[in-house]
């Protein structure tokens, strides 16, 4: 049996902090340190196949995806499922 899903994903975490620091001998030589911004939109896909060979048993193969500006995830699963 195929499985196919699509979704779209909207973050919604405050932006990156930005942190300002100095060293206590050195008044004079402060630094930034600045964090990773985060992309807003993600497009999201999976699909997969599964297989039952009973009515209680299943054996499957899935793939998830996430992408966005910069940045890419990817998921294989495998595996079976036996209920009694």
């Amino acid at each position: 049996m195929p499985e196919f899903s699509a979704a779209w994903a909207r973050n919604l975490i405050d932006p990156a902090v930005t942190i300002k620091e100095r060293f206590v001998a050195a008044k004079n030589a402060s630094f930034r340190i600045e964090g990773e911004e985060p992309p807003e939109d993600f497009l999201l896909l999976g699909a997969g196949l599964s297989f039952h060979p009973n009515a209680s048993d299943e054996v499957f193969v899935r793939y998830n995806g996430a992408w966005a500006k910069d940045v890419q995830a990817d998921a294989i699963s495998a595996g079976g499922k036996i209920r009694w």
